[in-house]
């Protein structure tokens, strides 16, 4: 039933984004989805779009901040599903070129969040953000190692699905 809200939400989206005509401060594009099955080209996304998903919201300690974290997203579950993935791998890109390729299979099974928020604010781009792919560390010891924190990518913006 999620899954079906999620796809609803991006149709929404981009009904709504055919008709609108663009303001003259159009929205930021904070992600770009690259070779997303049923679209032609790019996928840009801004903060409303990726606020429009269901969110989610887990607290956990990380390696790179002090003590418990609050953090705001969309389980990559989640994200996936509105763009109808189900398998393969997706690449994550930051803002400084750095990438990582995940399993969609890794997303799913440890609850990955694409989260923008952080304590209740959204990240700017000096506090790893506007996205940072992150894991419940808290909740399971198999995540607390080099290859989770690897993948635990900030200032997201760009996800390439790999079929």
């Amino acid at each position: 039933m999620r899954y079906l809200k999620s796809a609803l939400a991006i149709l929404a989206l981009v009904i709504a984004s055919a008709l609108t005509p663009l303001p003259s401060h159009a929205a930021q594009t904070v992600l770009t989805v690259l070779g997303a099955p049923d679209h032609d080209g790019p996928v840009p996304m801004d903060m409303a779009a990726l606020k429009a998903l269901p969110a989610a919201s887990f607290t956990t300690t990380t390696t790179w901040t002090q003590g418990p974290q609050a953090f705001t997203g969309i389980y990559m579950a989640d994200f996936l599903a509105a763009f109808h993935v189900t398998g393969g791998s997706v690449k994550l890109t930051a803002v400084n070129d750095y990438s990582v390729t995940v399993p969609v299979s890794d997303l799913r099974q440890h609850e990955a969040l694409l989260a923008y928020e952080r304590n209740g604010s959204v990240m700017s781009v000096r506090d790893k953000g506007p996205l940072w792919l992150v894991y419940p560390f808290d909740s399971d010891e198999d995540l607390r190692n080099e290859v989770i924190y690897s993948r635990s990518i900030w200032q997201v913006v760009k996800i390439e699905i790999l079929q």
